[in-house]
């Protein structure tokens, strides 16, 4: 339905010629090619975006730009570029701007995305730093959607770290809130979390859970951070013994090229 809306209001754009809705019907496109993992496509329409919100001279839609290009580059793997965009984003960010007109807060999208990438960059304390601030920008907003992201991210940093108890406290809290707002992607996330806690523990039956949270992606669509959940459950069965599903799961996520 995603798809088809923005598509459409591409189509109309384009009709018009270069009306002001252009920036905003391009973002919905992006957003649908980011959360299906169909990352080359959705670098050109990032690039799009950047050439349109430089060419407007409009510091919030470079923001935004900004913004999709350090997302998509992050999971294309290209940290350093990444971290540059984010950073730029993250000058350009303004109290005053609309709130989470794209349904998420920028600044707590940005620090949640900053903390990941500063972990795969070498800087686990950075990376604590930085997802506590997006929590607490989140909360300091009241904004449900934006607090569920930023717990969510926060878990999975806290997860590399090996901190089950921190990760635990922020599982929680984005359990929650997504139950409580039925955001159902980061309640799948949740479980999946609570699968991986559950296991650090010795609770074989925690691959359940992790299984549930893969599974949910078929349903959703929310096809980018599969590649994670697929290699956290390739590492429980590891650890409870089962290899041969372990392989099988690590397959899964490398397309099946060992």
């Amino acid at each position: 339905e995603g798809e088809r809306a923005s598509t459409r209001a591409r189509e109309l754009c384009d009709r018009l010629g270069d009306p002001p809705q252009l920036f905003s019907a391009l973002f919905g496109v992006w957003v649908v090619r980011f959360i299906r993992a169909e990352l080359r496509t959705a670098l050109e329409v990032a690039q799009q975006l950047l050439q349109g919100g430089e060419s407007s001279q409009n510091p919030v839609l470079q923001l935004f730009a900004h913004h999709a290009l350090g997302e998509t580059l992050f999971h294309m793997g290209k940290f350093p570029l990444a971290r540059e965009h984010h950073e730029i984003a993250l000058s350009l960010d303004d109290a005053k701007r609309p709130l989470a007109p794209f349904g998420l807060d920028e600044k707590v999208v940005n620090l949640s995305y900053m903390s990941w990438i500063q972990w795969h960059l070498g800087y686990p304390d950075q990376a604590v730093r930085s997802c506590n601030e997006a929590i607490k920008s989140a909360q300091a907003l009241s904004h449900p959607h934006s607090m569920a992201f930023a717990y969510g991210y926060a878990s999975a940093v806290h997860i590399l770290r090996g901190e089950i108890a921190a990760t635990q406290e922020v599982c929680e809290q984005q359990y929650a809130i997504s139950l409580e707002h039925g955001l159902a992607d980061f309640l799948a996330g949740a479980i999946g979390v609570r699968g991986w806690l559950m296991i650090m523990r010795g609770h074989d039956e925690g691959t359940a859970q992790v299984e549930e949270c893969i599974a949910s992606s078929h349903v959703t669509g929310l096809k980018m951070v599969r590649p994670f959940w697929l290699c956290i459950l390739a590492d429980a069965y590891r650890d409870i013994g089962r290899l041969d599903d372990g392989l099988t799961e690590w397959r899964n996520f490398d397309g099946g090229h060992g």
